[in-house]
């Protein structure tokens, strides 16, 4: 087919960046339309996006990558390891029909949660947090999306220690508020977004 959308590519970008080796939890904790966890439960299953062929192709991920390398995994734990959570039920619901649609709905674990308050990933051990969090009018004024960059930085740090978190983000002046140390960075153009994909082990 043609070139696979910009969030596909996006997300298996971030999903590489990480470094999750398929193997250890994955979360994302502001999932929206599912994008990441269906790439990631793709990965699992085919060792890549339904549409590798556009998306190895394709001029961003080979800028970032290289040329993938895909093979199907035959291997599968009946262990669910990718979980996902939304603060929206009507997101999540999008969510949930995008994973059945792409059939690996089977693979991801949905709940509705609140990223920057709430206490429900009791079932997320030591893994990758790996996500695409909200930013500018989804945030609400300036100090309003500071103060919600500060709660979730809290909470990764006292919840999450131990886990690697990797983000992109549109709007880089938001970063700082998350007080963590960052591994690495790299900068990112995709289409019309700029922005960065940033690592962090938590608890460091």
């Amino acid at each position: 087919g043609g070139e696979a959308p910009i969030r596909e590519i996006l997300a298996s970008a971030l999903i590489r960046y990480s470094g999750w080796d398929a193997k250890s939890q994955l979360y994302d904790p502001f999932c929206g339309s599912g994008t990441v966890v269906v790439e990631a439960a793709l990965k699992l299953l085919y060792g890549g996006h339904t549409n590798y062929r556009s998306l190895a192709s394709s001029l961003p991920f080979q800028k970032l990558f290289g040329q993938p390398n895909f093979k199907e995994n035959l291997n599968l734990s009946s262990e669910i390891k990718i979980f996902a959570s939304d603060l929206d039920p009507k997101t999540l619901g999008l969510a949930r029909l995008n994973a059945k649609n792409a059939g690996v709905d089977h693979l991801i674990h949905f709940f509705e949660s609140d990223a920057k308050i709430s206490e429900n990933e009791e079932k997320i051990s030591e893994g990758f947090i790996v996500t695409n969090p909200p930013y500018g009018v989804r945030l609400g004024t300036k100090e309003e999306a500071k103060e919600a960059y500060l709660a979730w930085g809290k909470k990764l740090k006292d919840h999450f220690s131990g886990n690697v978190l990797a983000i992109v983000c549109g709007d880089t002046s938001l970063l700082g508020f998350l007080k963590l140390k960052k591994d690495k960075e790299q900068s990112l153009t995709i289409g019309k977004l700029k922005g960065k994909l940033v690592a962090y082990t938590l608890g460091r």
